[in-house]
């Protein structure tokens, strides 16, 4: 299956597709089969070259009997941020395996909303005007052959990972004045736009401080944000 339509109309700010698939070999599918509950994907954040941290909130199961199964999944370190008694938040790290989010977010493509309930899921992404949204739609289809592309459309609005008024929202309630400023100078640098307009360690170079404690202090600030945007997404 392909789908060649070449570069995104250049009127067009993006393009979201949205995926169905079923495969039993992925972490938050194989939770969502296995408990019989829903797993709902928050965020994606980069962690470096290559590298992106996954953000999953588990409703109607119990969060230390998810983080069992995941602990014995290879090639994925999972970490629970928050939990209560029927549900959580968990921080996905892969190495060395597939994963729809992160094929997309190498096909240049953001995504926007992955949820599976008993073992179906639902993959919905976008890409920017200028990327190729051929490609991208190719890529996924190419790594998830099982997968069926059911919508392709136009939208308006700037394309960014954490929408700034959440974010500033967020960051008045919740984090300490270092976080703070982690954060707020990584969203003014263009570290979060899509594609990334600048990288961790110029925006710590920026703030005249070691990348070491940049990552230390941004990190917890964007698990306090992505928490907060799950309660929100929640309700």
């Amino acid at each position: 299956m392909g789908v060649n339509d070449g570069h995104a109309d250049a009127s067009a700010t993006r393009v979201e597709f949205t995926f169905d698939a079923s495969d039993s070999g992925l972490p938050f599918v194989e939770v969502a089969a296995r408990e019989s509950c829903s797993v709902r994907f928050e965020e994606l954040v980069p962690r470096g070259a290559d590298r992106y941290a996954e953000f999953f909130s588990v409703r109607d199961a119990d969060p230390d009997r998810v983080l069992a199964h995941l602990e014995s999944v290879d090639g994925l370190d999972a970490e629970l941020i928050t939990g209560g008694s029927d549900g959580g938040l968990f921080e996905f790290l892969l190495t060395g395996r597939d994963c729809p989010v992160v094929t997309l977010a190498e096909a240049g493509a953001l995504p926007r909303g992955v949820r599976s309930v008993d073992g179906g899921a639902r993959i919905v992404a976008e890409v920017p005007g200028s990327g190729d949204v051929g490609a991208a739609v190719d890529a996924f289809a190419d790594a998830y052959p099982s997968a069926e592309l059911v919508s392709k459309r136009e939208g308006e609005g700037p394309t960014t990972i954490f929408a700034e008024r959440d974010l500033l929202s967020a960051l008045d309630r919740r984090l300490t004045d270092r976080q703070r400023v982690a954060i707020e100078a990584a969203h003014e640098s263009g570290y979060y736009e899509w594609p990334r307009e600048a990288t961790a360690e110029e925006v710590a170079d920026e703030l005249g401080v070691a990348g070491a404690t940049f990552h230390k202090h941004l990190r917890a600030a964007e698990r306090k944000l992505i928490a907060a945007l799950a309660e929100y997404a929640g309700e």
